[in-house]
């Protein structure tokens, strides 16, 4: 599940920090704003918290938690990508 998540955000050019010894992965919110990028990502049926969630040094960043099966991992890749494409999402921060 982390090697789809972090496939595709290293081809997305998404900064990811935290990956190594849990089941989240931390993503820099593309635009900066985790609020308003985790809202977007809802609409697109893709769930991730907006860091601030967790304290003020979350802002701007995305907490993805590795729990869906690696098939529910390569959904949400492929939902997201189709965003990313599609121009309803920016790909990058």
């Amino acid at each position: 599940k982390r090697a789809v998540m972090l496939e595709f955000a290293a081809g997305a050019g998404l900064r990811v920090s935290g990956s190594q010894a849990t089941f989240y992965l931390w993503l820099a919110a593309p635009g900066g704003d985790d609020l308003a990028y985790a809202q977007a990502l809802l609409r697109e049926r893709v769930v991730v918290s907006p860091g601030r969630a967790f304290g003020t040094a979350g802002e701007g960043w995305l907490r993805l938690a590795l729990v869906p099966s690696a098939d529910g991992c390569r959904a949400a890749v492929e939902a997201w990508s189709a965003a990313i494409a599609a121009g309803r999402l920016p790909g990058h921060g």
